[in-house]
């Protein structure tokens, strides 16, 4: 056998497979238990810590899309915006505006009946300024307004700070975003808690001024691409990383607990920066995640790899998905808080994201790999050298 062909590592990385597995089905658990009826047990459970399964999918996101332009300006020593902007838009797009007509076409199928005004949607800036008391319906779009706008920065961002391996520009650029998010946070929190004293309207301008802007949610985004400069400018760093993977996944995982447990505790000084504390934690275990020799490198699970397909278009239907569920199954006088109910509204998601993704992504996905002559199965090289060819499958990307 020819040593070149000897691989021994996978070609993909599915412990991200894994991580966005867990983070879809997060989102949609805490999304369930907050909207619908649901059994009682879920009160009490980490599922009320779901949503910050947004956080992980902007860390994922934030590593993968800089590792594919670090790749492309190590090739070519330049980004191509267009090619990159016009390969995002036939991922993003389709799907999107798929779910955008529904709601807008369908009113019976809204969760309720405040949609936000459909220009602020198809220009993703749903996010900015989103009051969920008089918006309420397809309100989750907002995580997808802040990475397309995301989008729009990281690459210039990029050609100017990675032309020179050996520049820090990258770190420094990350460091002054953080710092930045953190000063704002700060500065907003501390405004609304002397404006109000009621705790619902504080509640309120929170999420409406920090919880939903892009200004503010640039922690998990920022984390994922330095992990990305890390293992594709680093190699020293890197290899050592991934030799304490057991160690990075011990302390994600212990970052997120006690992010946690001082949270409940309600010490406001750290409460008010847990977004970036989160990031931190979920970005150590995706650094487990990538590291060759880890379990959560080499778990292959069949169920978790369709998820993690399907997770796309899952979190945009989710919402219709659960509301016709539960709308159909009242009719038939059925206890709604079942957990019965509760499975069959997941499980109708996942079908429903499954012809999304047959019929409208795949489609799309082959239109945009014949226009630019982009094999959907292209491995994207993460790692220099032949002895650890760590690579991604950038298709659902």
């Amino acid at each position: 056998m020819n040593d070149r062909n000897k691989n021994p590592h996978p070609t993909r990385l599915h412990g991200l497979d894994t991580l966005r597995a867990f983070a879809v089905m997060a989102v949609l658990l805490f999304h369930y238990q907050h909207g619908w009826s649901h059994p009682a047990w879920m009160d009490n459970t980490v599922i009320g810590l779901g949503w910050t399964g947004v956080d992980l999918f902007f860390v994922l996101s934030g590593y993968l899309i800089a590792s594919q332009l670090m790749k492309e300006l190590e090739t070519t020593r330049r980004i191509s915006l267009s090619h990159f902007y016009l390969k995002r838009s036939f991922r993003i797009l389709p799907p999107f505006l798929c779910v955008l007509a529904v709601y807008v076409f369908l009113p019976e199928a809204r969760e309720t009946e405040s949609l936000a005004p459909v220009i602020k949607y198809l220009t993703f800036t749903q996010n900015l300024g989103l009051d969920v008391a008089h918006h309420k319906t397809f309100s989750h779009a907002w995580s997808l307004c802040v990475e397309e706008q995301f989008y729009l920065v990281v690459p210039l961002l990029l050609g100017w700070a990675c032309l020179r391996r050996s520049s820090y520009r990258v770190p420094i650029a990350i460091g002054i975003l953080v710092v930045l998010g953190i000063l704002l946070r700060e500065r907003i929190t501390v405004a609304i808690l002397q404006e109000t004293t009621d705790a619902n309207e504080r509640l309120h301008a929170w999420k409406k001024w920090v919880y939903y802007p892009t200004y503010a949610r640039l922690d998990g985004l920022s984390i994922g691409v330095l992990i990305a400069w890390i293992f594709q400018y680093r190699p020293r760093l890197r290899e050592w990383l991934e030799k304490k993977h057991t160690w990075m996944f011990m302390l994600g995982v212990g970052f997120i607990v006690a992010t946690v447990t001082i949270r409940e505790l309600g010490f406001r000084p750290i409460v008010r920066q847990f977004f970036l504390l989160f990031a931190v934690g979920y970005g150590l275990i995706v650094v487990s995640a990538i590291s060759p020799h880890s379990w959560l490198f080499r778990l292959r699970l069949a169920p978790l790899s369709v998820l993690a397909t399907y997770s796309y278009s899952m979190y945009l239907c989710h919402k219709i998905v659960f509301h016709l569920t539960h709308q159909t199954l009242a009719m038939t006088g059925i206890e709604l808080n079942g957990i019965d109910v509760m499975l069959a509204s997941v499980a109708f998601t996942v079908f429903a994201a499954a012809s999304m993704h047959l019929v409208i992504e795949r489609p799309s996905l082959w239109l945009r790999d014949a226009i630019f002559g982009f094999s959907g199965r292209t491995r994207l090289k993460l790692a220099f050298g032949k002895e650890n060819p760590v690579c991604c499958d950038l298709n659902k990307w």
